[in-house]
């Protein structure tokens, strides 16, 4: 499920703009590695300082935005936290 998820996400970016993937791309390429195992080691610091990191990227890229009080609601990163949440819900494992 997560990285169903995960290639959705990044599919999603691909497709919505071709010139704003590379400035954030390898901070989310980062943040997807760092959170493929979130279902069995929950949210670890790591994780949460790779969000914190594509988040800045995506500001500076000035890409979609997706948190509030930004000009749109459509895309943004999934918080660590939403991420382990979703996964425990859904019974399904990381890395598959």
């Amino acid at each position: 499920m997560r990285s169903m998820v995960t290639a959705v996400l990044a599919a999603a970016v691909v497709l919505a703009t071709g010139t704003a993937v590379p400035a954030f791309e390898r901070e989310l390429a980062t943040y997807q590695v760092a959170t493929v195992h979130i279902c069995d080691r929950g949210v670890t610091p790591e994780m949460q300082a790779k969000y914190d990191a594509l988040v800045a990227a995506v500001d500076r890229a000035q890409y979609g935005f997706g948190r509030s009080g930004s000009p749109s609601n459509f895309w943004g990163p999934a918080r660590p936290e939403l991420l382990f949440e979703q996964c425990q819900q859904s019974g399904g494992t990381g890395g598959d």
